[in-house]
């Protein structure tokens, strides 16, 4: 280490470091957008004008950040070509399937404010995020700054942590911090007690509403970053908490029973619902004839929906077909069939075990497990869509597919960090 030289063009450029905060806020802001127009019913022409304000920054600040072209590897080279090209016909498809709706300019909204439909195409090109390693940690910077904006909000608005709506728009805010924890070798206590804080009240609020995906990958987190950190040095003594904080409320559960169910009511009511294969079997039926090459991008499927959840606070309108369905692997069959999932992970599933088996530092070997939480999050939920944790699950597979990122030394890494 004593042997590494810091260079003048190893710093990091004060104009990357304000491209960074404009990448984070501005997928940030659509979050907290949302949410206020929920909260303060607000004209929905505002909140169009600040949602297209933080796409534009969005736009902006990933047009600089988006650097590195040079992706090493035949094997990713050709799969990840043809997966673009596959991306490029089911959104020709979608055109010539709804060519009335492409045309027409009174219903561009759909496609700019339509996320999982539209944007979840255009995330994939972040694999060519810059490789600067300094970038990323700029970035969970940013992402522990969101959470304690998420902790403000919480005061301002408590009932963010029991309202099932507000906790589903300001969620992203709090569930960022996971990353830091599972990185928490190279951040210092405080950045990483702060974010343990943030990801815990995140954690406890889903719990309270019974959002039973959203625990799972809480949860799935909290265990890869107490297990990945277990031998780290210097050790977070937060994490090292995490198994008694466990049992402190297995223990509270048991001893104050009154409490305690009204606490996870919900969730004991929940716990064994099934509330999707009815939703599952009409999807399988409507996509018969198109399983293998899907309906293209607005492709629906006969689904009748509409109601209301009054302990939920939801309100379902009227419609008869839906372009949704709450599986990240139906999602993608129900726009490109078979062919599309299988070409997604032919791309993930090989970068996750690169970044794991295939590396000498941990920062690697972390984005390989973030890759594959998400394979994992993707059979409960996991819809593509544009949020800051899918986008940081294709920076993790540019990551793991560049072997020089994956040979780095801990040693380096620190130097780097140090700059």
């Amino acid at each position: 280490m004593n042997n590494e030289i810091i260079n003048a063009e190893n710093i990091l450029p004060i104009r990357n470091r304000r491209f960074i905060g404009v990448f984070v806020i501005s997928l940030s802001m659509i979050s907290v957008a949302t949410f206020l127009q929920y909260k303060l019913s607000f004209s929905d022409l505002v909140y169009k004008i600040i949602w297209c304000i933080c796409i534009v920054g969005f736009i902006f600040s990933s047009y600089f950040l988006m650097t590195d072209f040079k992706q090493p590897g035949r094997y990713f080279r050709v799969i990840y070509t043809i997966f673009i090209l596959y991306q490029c016909f089911i959104i020709i498809k979608g055109i010539i399937n709804n060519i009335e709706l492409s045309l027409s300019l009174k219903n561009v909204w759909i496609f700019l404010g339509n996320y999982p439909v539209s944007w979840a195409f255009i995330v994939p090109l972040f694999i060519f995020f810059t490789k600067d390693i300094r970038i990323y940690f700029k970035i969970l910077n940013w992402i522990i700054i969101m959470g304690i904006l998420f902790l403000f909000l919480c005061i301002i608005f408590p009932d963010i942590l029991t309202n099932r709506i507000s906790a589903g728009y300001l969620g992203s805010l709090s569930f960022g911090c996971v990353y830091i924890l599972i990185l928490a070798k190279y951040f210092d206590k405080r950045r990483v007690n702060m974010a343990f804080i943030v990801a815990l009240v995140g954690l406890v609020s889903l719990t309270y509403l019974a959002r039973r995906s959203g625990m799972f990958s809480f949860i799935m987190f909290f265990l890869v970053a107490y297990i990945i950190n277990f031998f780290s040095k210097p050790k977070h003594f937060i994490l090292n908490l995490l198994p008694l904080l466990i049992f402190a409320i297995v223990v509270i559960y048991f001893n104050s029973p009154t409490y305690s169910s009204k606490f996870t009511a919900r969730l004991e009511r929940r716990l064994t619902e099934d509330t999707r294969s009815e939703v599952f079997e009409m999807f399988f039926l409507g996509m018969k004839d198109d399983m293998i090459f899907g309906k293209g991008m607005y492709g629906t499927y006969y689904c009748p929906i509409s109601g209301e959840d009054e302990e939920e606070g939801v309100e379902w309108a009227e419609i008869d077909f839906r372009e949704i369905i709450e599986n990240g692997y139906l999602q993608l069959i129900l726009s490109g069939g078979i062919v599309y999932l299988v070409l997604f992970v032919l791309i993930l599933l090989p970068a996750a075990l690169l970044g794991i088996f295939k590396s000498r530092n941990q920062f690697t070997r972390s984005c390989g497990i973030i890759i594959l939480l998400w394979l994992i999050d993707m059979f409960l939920f996991g819809l593509p869509t544009l949020s800051l944790h899918y986008i940081f699950v294709w920076i993790c597979v540019g990551i793991c597919y560049n072997s020089n990122l994956r040979f780095l030394s801990e040693n380096k890494i620190d130097v780097l960090l140090s700059s």
